[in-house]
């Protein structure tokens, strides 16, 4: 389940007892009905420093504290998306839930997509994409991953991966195995609220091995074990991976970690259907060169306008005096430059009522 991406962060966690609660478990219909959310996520690779945490117990029922995390460093934005909606869908075509992530430094940004197929049986882990700006890269998984669901506590997987690598008389051969189990259960405090989750552990080992002329010149072995806390709703919230070579399961010095900082859900299409909500529908989502809005405001005084997450308003869009009609942006700022690729948020005030909704704009 984990998707990494460089960062880097400041604080402990405390782990304390938990009133009794039910168990959690994570269906193929909680991965679909992600479809439509996204978050804001921070990254913290501490490396060559690490931070002192507490990554608590395996078992039921836990309380993990995390309400004060302070964070600064590399952020993206994952979004849960229908694959017909993003520019790689013809290389997946049997793809019914994708992940659509931007990771930028502050310069310069890079666009991920994840592919996957999912039912109440198992997750098939079908490929991946990449758009650099000025190039793009897609891979199908020849050989897919699956992960049986649902997935609670006490399921277990091992991922495998072998790569060969020659160059004349030499080659090298390296091994990552895996070993995931889910080891606990209970509740999360973040800054931003509380969720239900289950904890993955991950024992990874990693192989290089260097032969020349076929004779073993050189091997490396290398260890670490990573935590993830997973919602139902809100997939994996929270990663921490020791430093190489751990192999206490209690261990205390961290070399990475991975934050969710902020969840936004989407008004569902079929609320907007009674005539109640005037902000009927946005499609497509993601887009990269128009994005048409439908709305319906009767007779009402509207504000129509896009706004980026910091709350700044980049433009603004003119709509008729009433009725339902079309509206459409093209993904530029009032001043006519290109928006930069990211979340933004559509805005529509109708008299009193004000609707928002989030797009993604894909360069």
């Amino acid at each position: 389940m984990k998707q990494r991406i460089p960062l880097l962060l400041a604080t402990a966690a405390v782990i304390i007892s938990a009133p009794a609660a039910a168990q959690p478990s994570i269906t193929g219909d909680d991965f679909l009905n992600m479809r439509g959310r996204s978050q804001t996520i921070v990254d913290a690779d501490l490396f060559p420093n690490t931070m002192t945490v507490d990554v608590g117990s395996a078992g039921a029922n836990q309380t993990w504290n995390f309400s004060t995390l302070s964070v600064t460093g590399e952020t993206a934005s994952r979004h849960f998306v229908d694959p017909a909606n993003t520019p790689f869908a013809g290389d997946f075509p049997g793809a019914n839930f994708a992940t659509f992530s931007t990771v930028s430094d502050g310069e310069s940004s890079i666009q991920f997509y994840g592919y996957n197929f999912v039912d109440n049986s198992g997750l098939v882990e079908l490929g991946y994409a990449f758009d650099y700006g000025d190039s793009t890269l897609s891979y199908v998984e020849p050989d897919p991953a699956t992960i049986d669901l649902p997935v609670a506590m006490n399921s277990s997987w091992v991922d495998l991966e072998r790569d060969t690598l020659s160059f004349g008389s030499s080659s090298l051969i390296s091994i990552d195995s895996t070993i995931n189990v889910v080891d606990a259960w209970g509740n999360l405090s973040l800054p931003w609220g509380s969720v239900e989750v289950l904890r993955l552990r991950s024992d990874d080992v990693y192989i290089s091995n260097t032969y020349i002329s076929g004779v073993l010149a050189t091997s490396d072995t290398t260890r670490s074990i990573s935590y993830e806390w997973v919602s139902p709703e809100y997939f994996v919230v929270l990663s921490i991976e020791s430093t190489e070579g751990e192999t206490n399961p209690n261990f205390t010095e961290a070399s990475y970690i991975q934050v969710v900082t902020a969840i936004t859900t989407d008004i569902d299409d079929s609320d907007a259907r009674d005539g109640s909500v005037p902000l009927r529908a946005l499609y497509p989502n993601p887009f990269s060169d128009q994005l048409s809005i439908d709305i319906d405001v009767a007779h009402r005084a509207v504000d129509l306008a896009v706004y980026d997450v910091l709350g700044r308003r980049v433009r603004s869009l003119p709509t008729s005096s009433s009725g339902a009609q079309r509206v459409t942006w093209d993904g530029r700022t009032e001043d006519g430059a290109k928006a930069a690729a990211g979340i933004y948020l559509i805005r529509l005030q109708a008299d009193n009522q004000v609707v928002t909704r989030q797009v993604v704009l894909a360069r």
